[in-house]
């Protein structure tokens, strides 16, 4: 309730204020002694929040910037000098799930600011299929949160995690809502803040790789194969590279729509049973070959070594048949399974056929020499350090052996990254990530848009596999289209494959051999 005089002339751009202008026909009309107390009111409450020198210094930057929006220079300005935003609410409602018949729970954060309550966008709990949130969860979560800074994500997710009934799906997802509701706040992209918080100047663009096929021991056909991907070279523009996949993905659609409809997997790959994997292999192959395509077209495999690790002692058969069936091992079995060898890491990789790990070794290297695969993911148990330790010694050269976890044998194995249970915990991860090759996957379920193709493309990763090209997994290939779109980097992430150097050779002797450029030093025996 104040208005400005005319602006004083003793100096350029300064301007004189005066509070109570609005004031004096009020105050004309009151007795005396009640306008000198309305008017020391006035003064105490304006100069306790500093207005008149707020303002002043207000306006002398709008008069040198002169900007084309007078009232929208000041309303920025004048937001600048209010309180950060606070947590007001954390709502929950029940939403469908994507992948299942389970309800999820979508979170939504309510915050304070400049006096009223403003909402963040929904997020939807639940990365995997066995993950569920409770309203009871929710009232422990709104009660912790409440009054907290918007903006402060690492005290809100350190109230997160000193919550100990909350499941990880559950952490990440409220942290993901805090996160992208201050963004909002912000009025900032998710993208530019996680740059700011990785400290990434320069984005580049990963190597985009592509799921075709997803399979396991729970799906159709003899072979356990985890899944199968597909991606063009390093150098390969981005926009090129999925124009090339999708046109081979699809294809490969086509090709098997003429045998039978394809079941597509929470992934968004193609399920299509096989009893030996080179017939997967076949069929993508030949879906090039039709299109004619110029590209070399690679292969990655995950062969989800966990899901058929059998350990020393467990019965030897089908576990799609058998397992959990309570039926008594016959004589057959039991000879079969004294015959095994007393092995600790053994496989069941083809249905009925349980390997030990060098047998395993053998079959992934004969696979490796015939087929373009330029990585594997998890192909054994990640306790399997011995297997690991030879792969990488026999195939690292020219293909990458990649885990889900750190493999404590040999810094030469990569390992992926996805989403930790909170936005804070991921940050602190991928700045100390010591991984020969930066590769990012998604949660084994994703709801809707997270957060990860974001993070990918925001914390350098070399390479993103997000899944196939149905379903969700195909928004956050066009998330990271629309990042590269938006902020335009100039280079790829991968200038080549960077695979691991050969080791040197050792002669016969045990020695490294003498580089013939480089001859050593030797000293002359007839001048000595």
């Amino acid at each position: 309730m104040c208005s400005l005089h005319t602006p004083s002339t003793t100096c350029r751009g300064s301007f004189k204020l005066s509070y109570y202008n609005e004031y004096k026909s009020y105050l004309s009309m009151a007795s005396t002694q009640e306008s000198q107390t309305e008017q020391q009111k006035a003064v105490e409450y304006l100069n306790h929040y500093n207005i008149g020198s707020v303002l002043q210094s207000g306006l002398n930057k709008l008069y040198l910037s002169q900007p084309d929006s007078v009232f929208g220079y000041l309303s920025d300005y004048l937001e600048t000098h209010s309180e950060d935003p606070s947590i007001a609410l954390v709502a929950g409602y029940k939403v469908k799930s994507l992948h299942s018949s389970e309800d999820r729970i979508q979170i939504q954060i309510s915050y304070r600011v400049r006096n009223h309550t403003e909402h963040g966008d929904p997020v939807v709990a639940g990365h995997s299929l066995d993950d569920a949130m409770s309203m009871d969860d929710l009232k422990v979560i709104n009660d912790s949160l409440t009054g907290l800074c918007l903006y402060d994500q690492e005290t809100v997710d350190k109230k997160l995690s000193e919550i100990d009934e909350l499941s990880k799906s559950t952490r990440l997802t409220v942290s993901l809502a805090v996160f992208r509701t201050a963004c909002k706040a912000l009025n900032i992209s998710t993208t530019k803040r996680l740059l700011s918080l990785l400290d990434v100047e320069q984005p580049t663009v990963p190597l985009p790789v592509v799921t075709v096929f997803h399979g396991g021991k729970s799906f159709p056909g003899k072979c356990n194969i985890g899944a199968i991907g597909i991606c063009c070279d390093p150098t390969v523009e981005y926009d090129i590279a999925m124009a090339t996949l999708g046109s081979v993905f699809h294809k490969v659609e086509e090709l098997i729509r003429k045998k039978a409809m394809p079941a597509v997997s929470n992934s968004g790959s193609f399920i299509y049973g096989v009893d030996k994997a080179e017939a997967l292999f076949d069929l993508i192959k030949e879906a090039v070959t039709e299109l004619q395509i110029e590209l070399e077209v690679h292969f990655v495999v995950d062969f989800k070594a966990q899901n058929f690790y059998s350990e020393a002692g467990q019965a030897v058969g089908s576990a799609k048949k058998n397992q959990g069936s309570g039926k008594k091992k016959t004589s057959r079995t039991k000879s079969v399974a004294s015959a095994q060898p007393t092995s600790k890491h053994r496989y069941e990789w083809i249905e009925g056929q349980v390997k030990q790990t060098d047998d395993i070794c053998d079959f992934i290297e004969t696979l490796v020499g015939n087929e373009a695969i330029k990585a594997i993911i998890n192909p054994l148990h990640p306790e399997d350090t011995e297997g690991y330790t030879r792969l990488v010694k026999s195939l690292g050269t020219t293909c990458h052996v990649i885990a889900t976890t750190p493999i404590a044998a040999s810094n030469s194995i990569s390992f992926t990254s996805s989403l930790a249970d909170t936005i804070t915990n991921t940050i602190t991860s991928i700045k100390n990530c010591e991984s020969h090759l930066k590769f990012m996957v998604p949660c084994p379920v994703e709801e809707g848009d997270s957060l990860l193709a974001d993070l990918a493309f925001a914390s350098n990763c070399q390479v993103v596999s997000f899944g196939g090209l149905k379903g969700v997994p195909k928004l956050l290939y066009n998330r990271l289209s629309w990042n590269l779109q938006c902020i335009q980097p100039s280079t790829n992430s991968l200038s080549d494959w960077h695979f691991l150097e050969p080791p040197p050779e050792i002669t016969d002797n045990g020695e490294e051999p003498i580089d013939a450029a480089k001859p050593e030093d030797t000293q002359d025996n007839s001048t000595a």
